[in-house]
């Protein structure tokens, strides 16, 4: 599985706590729909980056990296960190 997650970590906290699904304690706990949610991943992944395709929420998104920049590779586990040029300033790739 790869994980992302922005400077608020909803990404991280939905692939790793509800399996890629969005639900009523995300929205609770971070104040936007689950709708709000797909647009931000879609926006993300268009100025970007590339979202696991093995859960429901993410199904919309794109199985390309662009413009994909290695910051660090760690060993066996392979860690990737990208920069963007959006509002959220880095996402990590496991």
């Amino acid at each position: 599985m790869k994980v992302y997650y922005d400077n608020s970590n909803v990404v991280n906290d939905c692939l790793r706590n509800y399996g890629g699904k969005w639900n009523s304690a995300l929205e609770n706990k971070y104040g936007f729909s689950e709708k709000e949610f797909k647009n931000m991943v879609k926006n993300l992944d268009n100025s970007q980056i590339k979202f696991i395709k093995d859960t429901t929420i993410f199904k919309c998104c794109k199985d390309t990296i662009y413009k994909f920049e290695i910051d660090k590779l760690i060993n066996e586990n392979c860690f990737m960190s990208t920069s963007f040029d959006k509002g959220v300033s880095k996402y990590y790739g496991v």
